[in-house]
């Protein structure tokens, strides 16, 4: 199995990076970046890939896409474009990472051995927090973060508990309209274990 290791945090560089290795292990056919067809109106996309005579669009997803409701109705539009023309589209949020194979998995439908320390979640000093999410920003991240695996899901919002703990921020200005949901709650016993691990590993210093 080809290994691939990933340093620091994913971004849109990196995963490109990622989808190359994945397309030249599995001899599956690699379109490029910004990629642009007959049918995608001015639109482009950030990488893309032919498997099984179907081709798949990979968009990585940064802090507007939940924070710029203009750039959320431009991804509803592609989405839409990409279906209409039996293609396949996936996005990527920047509060994932492929530190561990079941999210890639669960995203690629493949296996492919990624090494990388970087934690699931809202992790740097300028990471853009939920509180800061548009309406349809949180309704976004609520369907996508429920697409994930349990575990993933618990990391994710343990990294919110330990964002409000570190800035000494009122629950609303992290979680925003989560709050109802998460921001009240008591954490779990995973999210306790997470927030540990980050303090120990000095993800602190990001």
């Amino acid at each position: 199995m080809t290994k691939t290791k990933i340093d620091g945090y994913l971004d849109e560089t990196k995963m490109v990076e990622v989808i190359r290795v994945y397309c030249n292990h599995y001899d599956y056919e690699f379109l490029g970046t910004q990629l642009k067809f007959d049918w995608s109106e001015r639109f482009s996309f950030d990488c893309g890939y032919v498997k099984n005579n179907e081709t798949v669009l990979v968009e990585y997803d940064g802090s507007r896409h939940y924070t710029d409701n203009a750039s959320i109705e431009r991804d509803r539009r592609k989405d839409l474009l990409v279906h209409r023309n039996n293609a396949r589209i996936i996005r990527v949020p920047y509060w994932v990472q492929f530190r561990c194979s079941c999210v890639f998995n669960q995203l690629f439908h493949d296996n492919l051995e990624i090494e990388q320390s970087f934690p699931h979640g809202f992790i740097t000093h300028t990471v853009i927090l939920p509180g800061t999410f548009c309406y349809a920003g949180t309704k976004r991240f609520m369907r996508e973060i429920h697409q994930l695996s349990w575990d993933v899901r618990q990391q994710i919002i343990a990294s919110l508990y330990w964002q409000q703990d570190r800035r000494n921020w009122p629950a609303d200005l992290v979680f925003g309209s989560l709050c109802r949901r998460y921001g009240r709650h008591g954490m779990t016993d995973t999210m306790i274990r997470t927030c540990e691990w980050l303090d120990d590993t000095g993800f602190g210093n990001f």
